[in-house]
C-alpha cells in the first residue's frame, strides 16, 4: 500500500511540473511577440508619422493577455521618440485608426471582418496563429519557439516597406504548420507512451495488491496491533493529500488549455484523413482510365500491323511499275541528249569564227589605249606624292587640334564637377519637407543656372534660392560659384535669414567682386533670383526676387491681399489655385535702380506647393510653329499636374520640355524646383 501511494504522489507532482512548463513557455512567448510589436513600430514607416503626438497600438479580442503585457511595456519604451498608447478594442466598429492592431487568436474567425475594416487606413495588422494566409500581413505562428509569417503583398498595398531584416526572419505558410503539425503528432506519440507504461505499471500494482490482500487476510491480527502506527501516516496523508487537491485545482485551469489544443490537432488529423480518403479514390478512377487505355493501345497496334501488310503489298506493286517507267523514260533522254549535243557543237563552232574576228579588231584598240595609261598613271603618281605630302601636315594639324579640344573637354568637364559639388546636399529638403523635386537642366556642360538651400538651426528656418546668371557654360558657371560662395557667407556665417536683406547683401559683394562702377559701355554681367525662407514652426512663408517670381498652388485662398500677388486659374470649378508673387523688376548687379528689395510675408498651410525657377523653361523655342514655350502654358502646365506627387510632376515637366523642343537646340539653362509643405 505504500509502495502504491508513492506512485500516485511521484505522478501527479510530475504532471505538474509539466504544465507549469508549458505555462511558463506560454509567458515566454507571449512577452516576445510584445517585443516583436514594439520592433515593428520601430522598423515600418506610416504616411503620418511626422503630424503624430502618441503611437498608438491596439489589440481587439476576449483574451487580454497581451493588451497588459503591451501597457506594462509602453511605460518604458517610445515608438519613434513617441509616447505609446495602448487601447484595446472590444467591438470592431470601434476601431479607430490605431498604427498597429493586434488581433488576438481566439477572435481569428472575424479576420475577414477586421480586414475589411482597415484595408486603406495604413494601419499595420499583426495576426496570432492564423491559418488564412490571404489575408494577414505579420503572423506568428504558433510553435514553441516564436516564429513570424509576413505577407509581403497585404503589407505594399496598405502603403508599407517590408524591411528586409524582417523578410529575412519570416517563414512560409505552409513549411511552418507543417512543422506544428509534426510537433504535435510526435506530443501524441509520447503521450500514448506514457499511458502504455503507466497501463503496465497499474498491472503490477494490482498483483501487489492481490499479494498484500492475501497477506493481511493472513495477518489481520498483527494488523490491530499496527492501528496506532496506521493513524499517524494517515495524519501525514491527510496533509500531502491537502497539498494535492491544492495543486489539482491550479492544473485544472491548465488541463482546459491542453484539451483545447488537442481538439484543434483532431480535427486537423480529420482533415488530413478526408484528404487521403479524396486522393485514394482518385487513384482508383485513375487506375481504371489507365485498364481502358492500355486495352484501346492493343486494339490499335493489331490494326496497324494489319495495315502495314497490306502497305508492304502495295509499295512491291508500286516499285515493279516504276521500273518499267525508269527504263522507257532513259531511252528518251538519251535520243534527245545526243540530238542537242550534234547542234550544240556546231552552234559553238560559228561563234567561235565570229568571236576571233572581233577579238583582232579589240586588241589593236586596247594597245592603244594602254600607251594612253601609261602616260597617265605618270602624271597621277606625281600628283599622288603632292596630296600625300598634303596629308601628312594634315593629320599633324588635326592631332595637335584634338589634343586642345581634349584638354579644353577635361577642364570643362572639371569645372562641372566643381559645380556639382557646391550644389547642395538633397538631404536638407528630405528632412524638413514632405516632398520636393529639381529639374535641372544645362544648355551646355557647365550651368548657368543654379539652387541652393541651407537650414538654419537656431531659427529653424529653410532658406532656398534659384538663380539665372549672365550667360551659360563657363562664363555662367564662373558667376553661379560666385553666387554659391556669397550666399554660404551670408546666411550661414552671419545667420541672416530675411530674403530682402539677403538679396542686398548678394548685391553689393556683386557689385564689389566685379568691380562694377556704372559706367556707360561696361559690361552688364549679375544675376537674376527668387529666394524664400519657411519658419518650420510658424509656417511663415519669407519671399523676395530679382526679375524671378514665385508661384504658389494651393487648394484655398490665399490670406494675403497685394497688388503684388495676381491669382491664375483654370476654371472656377477647379480645387487648385496658382497665385503668382512678382518680383522687384532690378538684378542684382549694378542698375539704373538701386532701391531696397521688397520683402513678402506669406502664411502657408499643409499641402501648398511651392515653385522657384529659372526664364529657361518659358524661353525654349519648339511646338509646331517654332514659338517660345511662355508663362502661361508654364502655368496651366503646374496647375494640370499639381494633384500628383512631386517625382510625378518632374517627370511630366520633363516629358512637356523634350516634345515641344523637339529638334531645336536648347536656348538656354533651365531650372524647376518644387517643394511641398
Amino acid at each position: 500500500m505504500r509502495i502504491n501511494f508513492i506512485h500516485i504522489v511521484l505522478f501527479f507532482i510530475f504532471f505538474g511540473c509539466h504544465s507549469a512548463f508549458t505555462f511558463s513557455q506560454q509567458i515566454i512567448n507571449d512577452r516576445v511577440k510584445v517585443q516583436y510589436i514594439f520592433t515593428f513600430g520601430r522598423m515600418f514607416d506610416w504616411e503620418n508619422q511626422k503630424q503624430l503626438d502618441t503611437f498608438r497600438i491596439a489589440t481587439y479580442g476576449k483574451d487580454t493577455t497581451i493588451f497588459h503585457l503591451l501597457k506594462s511595456f509602453s511605460v518604458i519604451k517610445r515608438i519613434k521618440r513617441k509616447p505609446v498608447k495602448i487601447i484595446h478594442y472590444k467591438k470592431i466598429k470601434d476601431i479607430q485608426n490605431p498604427q498597429i492592431l493586434y488581433l488576438e487568436r481566439s477572435n481569428n474567425k472575424e479576420i475577414h471582418k477586421v480586414y475589411h475594416t482597415i484595408t486603406g487606413k495604413n494601419i499595420l495588422l499583426v495576426t496570432d496563429s492564423l491559418k488564412n494566409e490571404r489575408e494577414t500581413m505579420l503572423n506568428f505562428l504558433p510553435i514553441i519557439i516564436v516564429r513570424l509569417q509576413i505577407n509581403q503583398l497585404n503589407i505594399e498595398k496598405e502603403g508599407f516597406k517590408t524591411p528586409p531584416l524582417l523578410a529575412a526572419f519570416s517563414a512560409s505558410y505552409k513549411q511552418d504548420w507543417k512543422e506544428l503539425f509534426n510537433l504535435s503528432e510526435d506530443s501524441l506519440n509520447k503521450a500514448k507512451e506514457i499511458v502504455n507504461q503507466q497501463k503496465l505499471t497499474l498491472e503490477k500494482q494490482k498483483k501487489q495488491i492481490e499479494k498484500k490482500q492475501a497477506e493481511i487476510s493472513a495477518l489481520s491480527d498483527t494488523l490491530q496491533q499496527q492501528l496506532a502506527l496506521a493513524k499517524q501516516k494517515q495524519e501525514i496523508l491527510n496533509s500531502l493529500s491537502l497539498q494535492i487537491t491544492q495543486q489539482k485545482a491550479n492544473l485544472l485551469s491548465k488541463s482546459q488549455i491542453v484539451k483545447q489544443q488537442g481538439k484543434k490537432i483532431h480535427k486537423q488529423l480529420k482533415r488530413m484523413h478526408e484528404f487521403e480518403r479524396k486522393l485514394s479514390s482518385k487513384q482508383k478512377d485513375l487506375q481504371i482510365q489507365i485498364d481502358i487505355l492500355n486495352k484501346q493501345k492493343k486494339e490499335i497496334k493489331k490494326q496497324d500491323a494489319y495495315i502495314q501488310q497490306q502497305k508492304s503489298q502495295i509499295n512491291q506493286a508500286i516499285a515493279t511499275i516504276q521500273k518499267q517507267k525508269l527504263i522507257n523514260y532513259f531511252v528518251i533522254v538519251l535520243s534527245i541528249i545526243l540530238l542537242f549535243f550534234v547542234l550544240f557543237i556546231l552552234y559553238h563552232y560559228l561563234n567561235k569564227r565570229k568571236a576571233n574576228r572581233i577579238l583582232e579588231v579589240k586588241n589593236t584598240r586596247i594597245r592603244q589605249q594602254n600607251e594612253e595609261i601609261l602616260s597617265q598613271r605618270d602624271e597621277i603618281e606625281s600628283q599622288r606624292d603632292e596630296i600625300q605630302a598634303q596629308r601628312d601636315t594634315v593629320t599633324v594639324q588635326k592631332n595637335e587640334i584634338e589634343k586642345v579640344h581634349e584638354e579644353l573637354r577635361d577642364s570643362i568637364f572639371y569645372a562641372q564637377r566643381i559645380q556639382n559639388a557646391l550644389l547642395p546636399d538633397q538631404t536638407i529638403i528630405q528632412e524638413n519637407f514632405s516632398d520636393f523635386f529639381v529639374f535641372f537642366k544645362p544648355k551646355d556642360i557647365v550651368s548657368g543656372d543654379f539652387y541652393w538651400w541651407s537650414f538654419v538651426k537656431v531659427e529653424n528656418v529653410t532658406v532656398i534660392a534659384i538663380s539665372d546668371c549672365t550667360g551659360h557654360g563657363i562664363p555662367g558657371g564662373f558667376m553661379s560659384m560666385l553666387g554659391i560662395s556669397f550666399l554660404r557667407e551670408i546666411v550661414t556665417k552671419e545667420y541672416i535669414t530675411y530674403p530682402s536683406v539677403i538679396l542686398r547683401k548678394l548685391r553689393k559683394e556683386i557689385i564689389k567682386a566685379l568691380k562694377q562702377k556704372g559706367v556707360s559701355g561696361e559690361q552688364k554681367d549679375g544675376m537674376d533670383m527668387a529666394l524664400i525662407c519657411v519658419n518650420h514652426e510658424t509656417y511663415e512663408l519669407q519671399y523676395a526676387g530679382a526679375n524671378n517670381p514665385l508661384y504658389i498652388v494651393k487648394s484655398g485662398k490665399l490670406k494675403v491681399e497685394s497688388e503684388s500677388i495676381k491669382l491664375y486659374e483654370l476654371d472656377k470649378l477647379s480645387n487648385f489655385k496658382l497665385y503668382e508673387v512678382k518680383p522687384d523688376k532690378m538684378p542684382i548687379a549694378i542698375y539704373e535702380r538701386m532701391d531696397k528689395f521688397t520683402n513678402h510675408k506669406i502664411p502657408l498651410q499643409k499641402g501648398d506647393q511651392l515653385y522657384l525657377f529659372s526664364d529657361g523653361f518659358a524661353d525654349q523655342f519648339g511646338g509646331p510653329k517654332n514659338k517660345k514655350f511662355k508663362y502661361k502654358p508654364f502655368k496651366k502646365l503646374l496647375l494640370d499636374n499639381s494633384h500628383l506627387s512631386m517625382a510625378e510632376q518632374k517627370a511630366a515637366l520633363e516629358k512637356a520640355f523634350t516634345e515641344w523642343k523637339g529638334d531645336n537646340e536648347q536656348v538656354d539653362d533651365v531650372t524647376v524646383v518644387g517643394i511641398k509643405i
